[in-house]
């Protein structure tokens, strides 16, 4: 039991540590000088359930779309700078619905949070608290010596390719949490995706054998993580820090494959 507790907070405790410091950092900054953010503005809707119905149809084109991709029924794969641009346009059809949505529903970009004002001050804090996160997450891993390859590995021109799609799941979570707090309200928003993405586990952990208190400890960690990471994206309004934050942490834990950051393992 004891061995496995030690698996899962290597795979995951410096993990969530890592994203805990990146929105409590935004919080903190926040706190103590609220003028360097951009106004938050409300927003409405006069149709909420509508707008709730297009959330669900549009997510559920997003996963169609994904999956045609992967059986190649998209743009075809090229190698070298061509392929790169096709992978950019495949990303862009993929995540075309919300796009539709907006158009049919006259709604702006403000209702994904991403706006352009302020641009100057969301990159800046985008840089660096997910320098932080990115730190936060190696040195708990006992690999404080991987920033400056993770660093290395972020401006490169095979990850960046990558930042589009990873940034567009930022914008798929924002599209669907606004619609969501129109039609529930903020808190049962903040809350119910948390518990559904953590319930979801349980199924393959009752299959494996998990025992019923690190379950629980896993559930309560999962859900609330995603508690935070949503209450901060409802604070802050913007996607664009937070994708930054996403994209440096996806380099830093090899999820893009970066050749010189090797996918963290378990030992």
């Amino acid at each position: 039991m004891q061995s496995d507790l030690a698996s899962l907070w290597y795979l995951f405790g410096a993990l969530i540590a890592g994203y805990l410091a990146a929105c409590g950092g935004w919080m903190l900054v926040h706190w103590l000088r609220p003028s360097l953010w951009p106004a938050r503005k409300v927003l409405h809707t006069d149709h909420k359930w509508l707008d709730f119905v297009m959330v669900i149809l549009a997510t559920a084109l997003v996963i169609g779309l994904g999956l045609l991709y992967q059986k190649g029924w998209l743009l075809p794969k090229l190698q070298g700078w061509s392929g790169d641009l096709i992978w950019q346009l495949n990303n862009l059809i993929i995540y075309a619905p919300i796009v539709v949505v907006l158009i049919h529903r006259a709604q702006s970009t403000s209702t994904i949070y991403l706006t352009i004002e302020g641009l100057p001050v969301k990159l800046a804090a985008g840089l660096l608290f997910g320098l932080v996160s990115v730190t936060v997450y190696l040195t708990l891993r006992g690999e404080p010596g991987r920033l400056p390859n993770v660093i290395v590995a972020a401006v490169r021109l095979s990850n960046l390719r990558d930042f589009l799609p990873v940034f567009l799941e930022g914008v798929v979570i924002a599209f669907a949490y606004v619609r969501l707090r129109w039609a529930v309200g903020q808190w049962p928003a903040l809350i119910a995706p948390g518990v559904i993405f953590a319930a979801t586990h349980i199924p393959r952990q009752l299959e494996s054998g998990t025992g019923t208190g690190e379950m629980v400890g896993y559930f309560a960690v999962t859900a609330g993580i995603t508690f935070f990471v949503l209450y901060t994206l409802e604070r802050s309004r913007d996607v664009i820090w937070l994708g930054i934050v996403h994209y440096l942490m996806d380099v830093a834990i090899g999820a893009l494959w970066a050749p010189s950051v090797p996918v963290p393992t378990v030992g």
